[in-house]
Formats: C-alpha cells, structure tokens, sequence
C-alpha cells in the first residue's frame, strides 16, 4: 500500500512539472534555471520512484542505499513522495512568489580588461595548484593511476601533503570559461590560444580526478552554446536526448577510470534491462534519501537546526590552520548522510536538495531550504538573464547546469570546494559587467 500511495503521488508530481513546464515555455521560454530543475527534479523524484518501485532491484542490494532503502525497515515511501511534492511546491513559491522593488540593473557590455586580469589570475592559481598536486601524485602520468581513488564522496585513500590544494585546481576550468567568453566576445588571438590551452588542462583535471559528471556537464556546456549560437534555438527536446546520452556515455566511464587506476576491465554482460536497472541505481540515491531521513532525524534525534547553511565556513579552511585555534573539521550533511546509511566502505552517499532540509528541521526545513533554492534560481535568472551579449549565453548554460543538479547533489560544503569553477565565474561577471538601471520590477 505504501509503495502504490508513493507511485500515485510520484505520478502527480510528474504531472504537476509538466503542466509547468508548460506554462514556463510559453512566458519565460525554456532557457531558464527553472527548467533545468523541472528536469532534473523530473527524473529522480517522479520517474526514478515509480521504476525503483516497480522494477526488481534484488541484484543490487549490495548497493548499501538500495538494500537499506528496498530490502530493510524504516524506509516510508509515500511520506518520501509527499515530501518531495512539498519540496517542489516550495522551489515554486521561492521562484515565482514576489517582486523585486528595488531598482534592477540589466548587463549593457563586458569590461574585457577586468575578465583578462580575472582570468589570468584563476589560471595562474588553478595551474599551480595542479602542478604541485600532480607533482605529489607522482608526476603527469602517475597521477592520472589515482583517477578511481580521488572520486569525490569516496574514501580518501590519497595522502597529499597540501590536500587544500586540490580544491583550487576548478579555478583552471573557471579561467577557461571566462577565456571562452572573451574569445567569443572579442575573438582576439590571446583569449583563443589560452582557451585552447585551459580547454586541455580542464580535460586533464576531470580525466584524474574521475570526474565523470562535471567532465559531462564542462563538454555538453560547450556542445549546446554551439548549437543555439549557429541555430538560434534549439528544441527542449534536443536538450533531453544530448542529456540522456550524456548519462549513458556515464556509465561506460567507470570502466575507463577503473582500467587508468587498476590497470583492469570492467567486463559487463548484462544484458539491456539489467543496463537500465544499474541506470536508475545511479540516480536513486535522493528518493533513497527521502525514503529514510524520516527515521534518520527522529529516531536518531539529529536534526540540524540549519547549520549547514555555515559549515563551509569553517570546513574550507586547511586543518592545519583550524588545529592552531584548537578547531576541526565540522561533520557536513553528506558525511552525516553516508554514516545513517551505513556505506563508509562503498564510499559516501551526497544529500539532495529535500533531504538537505528535512535534515536541518523536518518538513519547516524542507520549506525553508527549498524556497531559498528557488529564490536563488530565481535571481540567477534574472543576472543571466537581462543583457543581449550571445556569448553571455555560455555562461548562462553553466549556470543552468550547476543550478539543476543540486537538485541531486545539494550538500553546502561539496558545493562550495567541489563547484569553485562556475560560483568562481559567477562572482567575475558581476564584477566585469557593466550594468545599468533599467528602474523596472523582475518577476
């Protein structure tokens, strides 16, 4: 009963995206931040429930979140598809909801000489950090074994010396997005050469560090710009068939990262359903979530209260500085998610953006987060939004990207250390725009 009631609700969720979707489309367009949420949003909590709850998963209960979620107690399965009923009904108020009275300032040029000095000095930093990163991993060559090790929310099985220094290695891909953006804007020769060189060590640093989604989401990124610059648009539909192929090109990159690391193939004889199956696993872990943050947080008492809105704070700054202050780390959502689940030894398991909430206080805090994830989209939308730059939409289409997965992966401080490239992209256009007042209200 409990199955059929979440598959009806997962259902009405889908139905409630779809119309919209719709009404999205036909007043704001589809390039938006609100409709790679809707997709996203779509796809792991309406269509992954019902084939998670339909489908056979017994060969995979070694999968610690699907045997504790499917083949163990405590999982609530239409409390989990209420919750994400709620939780989108709250990124709606916070996008939708109010006007902006104050007056809105729309971007009329690009500053070329402040994205120069931006973007030599990310390069700068982010070409260090790799180097000397590479450098303790044993050269070029040598690091790129370590590919399957470094995934993040795995297991830290690589000692570094200067571990910080890995998280400032993304500031070579932001240099590369603001070299592309110059480029495109002034087609002058420098910008080109070092986008060409940033293109290579941003290809370079997914490949070691096993990247496998932000590498998907860095190439897609340029693929659809290039489509909506030569053809003007292109058709949401375009969209979700590049994206798809993107999932399944996924799927064969373990097998890549896995013979670079060990030196060994992963053989698969499954045959095409079974493909399908180890597809929905993959993004099953936010309706997982959902299905048992109930029991998490009540019977384990741990809510918490909202501080991981400011644990990056403190988890951003190198241990060794933190220990001369008699300080340490602070457990983050997705640490605390892993150990709920059990899964230390199969590596960590990150929190979406629901479960995130109803972590800090229950559904008041599913409410909370949730609408000040749709105000953010929201005001994305608006900066990216308001100019006729072409080459702004490049920056546009990673926004979006970045938005709509947190959907997925919402966890504050892998956000902030693992998303440095675009909140870095982010923070220089505003910075290297220039804006004037256009004195209107922002819907």
């Amino acid at each position: 009963m409990d199955k059929t009631l979440a598959i009806v609700f997962s259902v009405i969720l889908i139905m409630m995206i779809i119309f919209t979707q719709i009404y999205i489309i036909r007043n704001k367009g589809y390039f938006n931040t609100i409709t790679g949420i809707n997709i996203m949003y779509c796809i792991v909590f309406g269509v992954i429930p019902i084939l998670l709850l339909s489908m056979d998963f017994s060969n995979y209960a070694s999968t610690t979140y699907i045997r504790e979620t499917l083949y163990s107690y405590g999982a609530t399965f239409g409390y989990a598809s209420l919750l994400a009923i709620i939780g989108y009904l709250s990124i709606l108020s916070g996008y939708f909801i109010g006007r902006y009275r104050r007056k809105m300032y729309i971007i009329d040029g690009l500053n070329i000489r402040r994205l120069y000095i931006f973007a030599n000095i990310t390069f700068i930093i982010g070409l260090l950090s790799l180097l000397l990163t590479v450098r303790q991993l044993g050269g070029l060559l040598g690091a790129i074994k370590y590919a399957d090790m470094l995934r993040s929310y795995g297991k830290e099985l690589v000692s570094l010396e200067s571990s910080y220094l890995r998280i400032l290695i993304p500031l070579i891909v932001a240099s590369c997005s603001v070299f592309y953006l110059i480029k495109e804007y002034t087609n002058s020769r420098y910008s080109t050469l070092m986008f060409y060189i940033t293109f290579l060590l941003s290809l370079y640093y997914f490949i070691f560090n096993a990247g496998r989604l932000p590498l998907f989401i860095f190439i897609a990124s340029f693929i659809i710009y290039r489509a909506i610059k030569n053809k003007k648009r292109i058709n949401i539909i375009k969209l979700i068939i590049i994206i798809l192929i993107g999932i399944l090109i996924l799927n064969y990159a373990d097998k890549f990262f896995a013979y670079i690391s060990y030196g060994v193939i992963r053989n698969d004889s499954s045959n095409l359903l079974e493909k399908v199956k180890q597809l929905i696993v993959e993004f099953a872990f936010p309706y997982c979530n959902l299905s048992k943050v109930h029991g998490f947080t009540y019977n384990g008492e741990k809510f918490r209260w909202f501080i991981d809105l400011f644990t990056w704070i403190i988890n951003i700054v190198p241990v060794a500085i933190l220990s001369k202050f008699g300080l340490w780390k602070v457990a983050n959502s997705h640490n605390i998610n892993t150990e709920n689940f059990n899964s230390l030894l199969e590596g960590g398991i990150p929190t979406d953006i629901v479960s995130l909430g109803y972590y800090q206080f229950s559904i008041i805090g599913v409410i909370v987060l949730c609408i000040i994830f749709g105000y953010i989209a929201k005001r994305l939308d608006y900066f990216i939004s308001n100019n006729n730059i072409t080459c702004m939409r490049f920056i546009k289409i990673r926004i979006i990207f970045f938005i709509s997965f947190i959907v997925m992966y919402a966890d504050i401080d892998s956000i902030i250390r693992g998303k440095l490239d675009i909140t870095t992209v982010i923070i220089i256009i505003w910075f290297a725009t220039k804006k004037v007042q256009n004195g209107g209200n922002y819907e």
